[in-house]
């Protein structure tokens, strides 16, 4: 079944992973709790452990994630799951610093892209070797005008262009 056949604002359906059973292939009904900001905290625990990738990822970007929980999905070995707990606006702010040293690119840009990102995490992001990463810190709206101001000189002229846009 496809994953558009549910309704992201629905309640977890009773019964979804939380009878402590672990199924080889998520189920729909599994994607649908994994999404879903009503699903009670101990159903997203489970899930989190589920042996899905993709559930995982699904509980690591779900806003209603339990901290302590989002915290230990911070330090998955899949970066899917990590990419996505990155850019979840409800990640503690230990974690997002962990975050914004990892190895892959794609966490690193979550991390930048973070609505709730602070500026001094930001500020350490604008200088990532990598441009995808100092683009999105030209583009945050919590970025220091100070910083800003260095990516206007950005050696790459398209976060040069970005930081000095927002610069006006």
């Amino acid at each position: 079944m496809p994953d558009e056949d549910y309704d992201d604002d629905s309640p977890a359906e009773p019964g979804a992973y939380s009878s402590g059973t672990t199924p080889a292939i998520a189920t729909v009904q599994d994607r649908k709790a994994a999404d879903s900001w009503h699903s009670p905290a101990e159903v997203l625990a489970a899930l989190s452990q589920h042996p899905d990738t993709d559930v995982r990822r699904r509980v690591a970007g779900n806003p209603a994630v339990p901290p302590e929980v989002l915290t230990r999905l911070c330090q998955s070995h899949h970066s899917e799951v990590r990419q996505a707990a990155a850019a979840n606006p409800s990640v503690p702010l230990g974690a997002i610093g962990q975050l914004a040293q990892d190895n892959d690119l794609r966490v690193r840009m979550a991390v930048a892209s973070n609505p709730n990102c602070p500026p001094q995490m930001l500020s350490q992001l604008s200088q990532d070797p990598q441009a995808q990463v100092r683009m999105w810190v030209a583009q945050h709206r919590r970025t220091p005008g100070t910083v800003l101001r260095k990516l206007a000189a950005d050696p790459n002229p398209e976060v040069a262009r970005v930081a000095s846009g927002c610069l006006t």
